[in-house]
């Protein structure tokens, strides 16, 4: 299950490289939302802004080992990533821990509900 778990969160790292808004919003559960220092942004506001260009991204690395943890349905990764783009034509970097909520769907498929980020110090 981990490595399913592990596996999942490359191959949406892999569409987020890509700009693929809507591979990007494939991984996501309809209520998503991503949690920054200002409050909760919805799915349709991220993918949105990948879709217009607004927000791009080109690398992603995992740095060190994950923390996964499964509770029957539910599953929740943490792991630092150090990653590059653009918003709004601004280049960045970023270097961050990401916690992501994922619950099991019926037929085994994960989707993610929550993603949240904090800077890496």
């Amino acid at each position: 299950m981990h490595q399913t778990l592990r596996t999942l969160s490359a191959a949406w790292d892999a569409a987020l490289i890509a700009n693929d808004a809507p591979a990007v919003a494939a991984f996501m559960a309809e209520d998503w939302v991503y949690v920054t220092e200002t409050g909760p942004v919805p799915k349709a506001d991220i993918v949105g802004w990948i879709a217009a260009g607004k927000l791009q991204h080109f690398s992603f690395e995992t740095i060190g080992p994950d923390r996964i943890v499964i509770h029957g349905d539910t599953a929740i990764m943490t792991a630092r990533k150090i990653s590059t783009g653009a918003w709004d034509g601004v280049p960045y970097t970023a270097d961050e821990w990401i916690s992501e909520i994922y619950l099991r769907q019926p037929g085994g498929s994960w989707l993610c509900v929550l993603s949240q980020k904090c800077p890496a110090e």
